[in-house]
């Protein structure tokens, strides 16, 4: 193989030979490395700034809704 490109390219076609059910980005086919041992831990996903934008939304819709009701009597 001239380029890595065509190498890769090479290496999804067999991989598609192989498993033709489930399709399979050329750049996601890799059979020159091997995974060795397990993956490294990931570290916890920071939600404390999605469960602030929720509590602001949610306290956004509720004082419409108190608006609403009390500017309509």
């Amino acid at each position: 193989m001239s380029s890595p490109d065509e190498r890769r390219m090479y290496d999804w076609s067999l991989a598609r030979e192989g498993n033709t059910e489930k399709f399979i980005w050329p750049y996601e086919v890799d059979v020159s490395e091997l995974q060795k041992g397990d993956p490294p831990p990931q570290e916890p996903e920071d939600v404390g700034p999605t469960r602030l934008v929720g509590y602001f939304l949610l306290a956004w819709i509720l004082l419409a809704i108190v608006l609403s009701i009390g500017l309509n009597l």
